[in-house]
């Protein structure tokens, strides 16, 4: 919580906050009304809360399967970091349907590595890493191993290993 996550707002599509959002957005996008700085503010507070935004439930394509499924992303639990890039001269979010997928593409690379921009994290901030089974515990210990920290470190790491399919049952 110190590095600034926050837990994504699931919004089902028929509520009333869905049509308040909406109607907020289309407001403040044509806004004329209060000065460049004052419409600009307030078309960039919206976006950026549109940022922390998932559907409740809806479609996702399922590789496996090459299909798409229904699916409940709230069961996710989903947090997000985004980081305030304006800082750093950039944008914090584009709002004009002309913005070339290039050239967002340019600036994500930009920002690549970013010590300013990137989430900063501790191991002992991961309290659990959940994989799927036995293959992925066995590739995990080997990137464990690799990793430039003392043995302590990957010991308390390889303790908060969970296998999925293994465990799920006792969840």
């Amino acid at each position: 919580m110190r590095n600034g996550i926050q837990p994504v707002q699931y919004i089902n599509k028929f509520s009333t906050q869905r049509k308040d959002f909406t109607e907020a957005l289309n407001l403040a996008r044509s806004a004329t009304k209060y000065g460049d700085d004052v419409d600009n503010k307030l078309k960039s507070f919206i976006l950026e809360q549109m940022l922390y935004y998932k559907p409740y439930a809806g479609k996702q394509y399922h590789r496996p399967d090459k299909e798409e499924k229904s699916r409940c992303f709230a069961d996710e639990c989903e947090w997000r970091y985004i980081p305030d890039v304006s800082k750093k001269g950039f944008v914090q979010v584009y709002y004009r349907a002309t913005t070339q997928p290039e050239a967002l593409e340019r600036l994500n690379k930009a920002m690549n590595m970013d010590p300013d921009v990137s989430l900063k994290f501790e191991y002992d901030d991961i309290k659990y890493i959940v994989i799927k089974d036995k293959s992925d515990f066995d590739r995990l210990l080997k990137v464990i191993d690799g990793l430039k920290c003392d043995d302590e470190e990957k010991y308390k790491l390889f303790s908060k290993i969970i296998v999925w399919e293994e465990q799920r049952r006792d969840f």
